[in-house]
């Protein structure tokens, strides 16, 4: 996972996987993948404080400089 520059690993397991019925289907077909993650109390708050900051850059609390967040391989 890279947490904005942060990257941390983690195990995971894919629980469930499919096709996504709100996305436009003049595009090409999304699928929606639900993973579960073991991560340690570390990426746990890593985690937890990049939603949060999320959540404030949605209600207009902070700037856009809060980052992505993506799964790498």
């Amino acid at each position: 996972m890279k947490l904005d520059t942060k990257t941390v690993a983690v195990n995971s397991t894919t629980i469930r996987i499919a096709l996504d019925g709100a996305a436009d289907k003049s595009v090409v077909p999304t699928i929606l993948v639900a993973f579960q993650f073991q991560v340690d109390s570390d990426t746990q708050s890593a985690i937890k404080l990049f939603i949060a900051q999320q959540q404030a850059q949605e209600s207009g609390q902070m700037d856009d400089s809060a980052g992505d967040f993506e799964l790498i391989s």
